[in-house]
């Protein structure tokens, strides 16, 4: 799948996404109710709805997200977007790029 992102860059995802970081409560709490819980491999410490949320590897808070414990946990999509990788950060393309 093929999407397009807010600053216009294509992103191709070429397979379902197996270890996924979500960086926002309401993004959680939505992935556990698609029956995805167990493919977060990381969220933030406000991420604490459902149970099994605290549970997960904490990659800091919402504006303090700890770059270096996102790639240690080798996501391959993190949602939504830490930063544009190819613009950004050369931490963050080489996430992106695996």
């Amino acid at each position: 799948m093929t999407v397009t992102d807010d600053g216009g860059a294509a992103v191709t995802i070429k397979a379902e996404p197996q270890r996924i970081i979500s960086l926002d409560p309401a993004h959680t709490e939505t992935l556990f109710a698609l029956g995805l819980g167990d493919r977060v491999v990381g969220d933030t410490t406000y991420c604490d709805y459902p149970e099994a949320a605290k549970t997960k590897e904490k990659v800091g808070e919402f504006d303090k997200i700890d770059l270096e414990k996102v790639v240690s946990l080798s996501p391959i999509l993190s949602w939504p977007p830490v930063l544009t990788p190819s613009r950004s950060c050369p931490l963050c393309a080489s996430v992106a790029s695996q």
